[in-house]
């Protein structure tokens, strides 16, 4: 009876001493499914990591930016926007794409609108975590994004080449949409990078003749207001502040208060004449400022379906926290970042 307790005693230490040293593998599905991430992540190919396997990325400590920086707020608002860039650009004679060009876009837009409100659409990546990911045999460059041949792929942005030293964007708004326009095309099945160049050039030429900024600078915090126009009677203008840390699209809010006369309705406008009508100031801990333009707004007739030319001054007063980041902390009644007021009035 003593040696058999001495036996099952013996079993249970020797049972515990080996689950201490050697504890046991669990290997199940997200195991097995970064293995391949893993690989693609050192250099390896993206096209052997299954869509959904993507998502495992997300909740990664050792990946940045991924939406909370100004850059990648930029990029984000500039894929939004690839749709309405390339139909205007389509539509236009001053575009000067040819037909083989025509059906690569008209791909890309489409992949666009189908992935634009997919988290994994853009992943920010960091070349010195990732050193192998952004480089390739043939061009031994670091490059500033990648992606793969399929429209499940996400597209990666090198986070290390679009901020300067001092962490101002090095990268500007037509710049990001001709990477994305590069990349996008890529997950058309697209394979030659001289041909793809070549298509993002043309548009971004065309769309810098419509494109206009101002800036300023209170300190060292950017004040920026950015607007593309479109040569079409039912397109609206894409209005972006970039304040500070902060990057705001208005096009939309802009458009809800505008109003045209009695019986039309407004269905397009552009902006020009863009100023500050009041530089950027402080005002206790928050910076204030004001924005002008002039509207040129289609609106049009639905009894007879004509479209008339109308015009309004258009004031947008805004104001940020100079330091976003106590805004949590000494306002616990959660004092918005970024507040603005959008006043739109006939001449």
């Amino acid at each position: 009876m003593k040696l058999n307790y001495y036996w099952q005693s013996w079993k249970l230490t020797s049972f515990l001493l080996v689950s201490i040293l050697f504890p046991p593998m669990v290997v199940n599905a997200i195991n097995l499914n970064t293995v391949n991430l893993e690989k693609a992540l050192n250099g390896g190919s993206l096209e052997e990591v299954a869509a959904d396997d993507w998502k495992l990325l997300l909740g990664r400590g050792d990946l940045i930016g991924n939406g909370a920086g100004l850059g990648e707020m930029q990029f984000s608002h500039m894929y939004h926007s690839l749709p309405q860039f390339i139909t205007t650009c389509l539509n236009s004679r001053s575009c000067l794409v040819n037909e083989s060009h025509r059906g690569v876009l008209l791909q890309i837009s489409k992949i666009a609108r189908k992935n634009r409100d997919l988290k994994t659409k853009l992943i920010f990546l960091s070349s010195k975590e990732y050193p192998n990911f952004f480089r390739s045999e043939n061009d031994p460059e670091t490059r500033i994004a990648k992606t793969g041949f399929r429209p499940d792929i996400p597209v990666f942005i090198n986070i290390d080449q679009i901020y300067e030293g001092d962490g101002s964007v090095a990268v500007s708004s037509l710049e990001m949409m001709s990477i994305l326009l590069h990349e996008v095309g890529h997950q058309t099945g697209e394979r030659s990078h001289s041909y793809l160049n070549d298509i993002a050039v043309r548009v971004q030429k065309f769309l810098n003749f419509n494109y206009m900024s101002i800036d300023q600078n209170i300190g060292d915090i950017e004040v920026k207001a950015e607007v593309f126009n479109f040569p079409s009677l039912n397109a609206t203008a894409k209005l972006f502040l970039v304040l500070g840390s902060e990057s705001l699209p208005l096009s939309r809010a802009l458009f809800d208060r505008i109003n045209c006369r009695v019986g039309r309705q407004p269905i397009g406008y552009q902006i020009v004449n863009l100023h500050w009508e009041a530089r950027a100031h402080r005002q206790g801990d928050r910076i204030v400022a004001s924005l002008g333009g002039w509207l040129d707004i289609s609106c049009i007739d639905r009894s007879s379906d004509t479209i008339w030319d109308e015009s309004r001054s258009v004031l947008i007063k805004f104001s940020f926290a100079e330091n976003p980041d106590s805004v949590a902390n000494d306002h616990p009644e959660r004092v918005p970042v970024v507040t603005y007021e959008i006043l739109v009035r006939k001449w």
